[in-house]
């Protein structure tokens, strides 16, 4: 139940993020579609489900 309240409480950073990166203009749709997919990355950190990552 934890990496569900951290991936919820993640969702307003990425929002502030996001209205930030608009009003000063940077950045690019990338950015924002990496914002949009932080609450699954930090649900899936914090719930062990994501334990390590390989480029």
């Amino acid at each position: 139940m934890g990496a569900i309240a951290y991936a919820i409480a993640s969702v307003p950073i990425a929002i502030l993020l996001a209205l930030i990166l608009k009003r000063f203009q940077i950045g690019e749709s990338t950015t924002f579609i990496a914002l949009l997919l932080l609450p699954l990355g930090v649900w899936g950190v914090t719930s062990g489900a994501i334990s390590e990552s390989s480029a």
